[in-house]
């Protein structure tokens, strides 16, 4: 489930934060999935015991990869919308 939303937040990311002239670091690439996995494969594994935590660190982990790129508020509020619904749809809602 994980390695779906993923791949499903990175596609609507690339149709969505296309790259402009001023917009030139939204060249969204394979690099972006490898990022979040790393940092999710650098846990440490006795912190997360439970899946609710690793699916805890998934989420931040993208949050943090995809929001650190986007230029203004607005464009993460639209990404942290699409992501609440590609993670919602793949795994229902996870309680905070």
């Amino acid at each position: 489930k994980i390695v779906d939303s993923a791949i499903s937040i990175h596609e609507a990311v690339s149709t969505r934060f296309l790259p402009s002239a001023v917009k030139f670091m939204y060249n969204w690439n394979m690099r972006e999935l490898t990022n979040i996995f790393q940092g999710c494969c650098h846990a440490r594994p006795d912190y997360y015991i439970k899946p609710l935590n690793l699916v805890r660190l998934f989420v931040h982990e993208t949050q943090r990869v995809f929001s650190d790129r986007l230029v203004s508020e607005e464009e993460v509020k639209m990404f942290d919308g699409m992501f609440r619904d590609v993670v919602t749809k793949s795994m229902g809602s996870i309680p905070v």
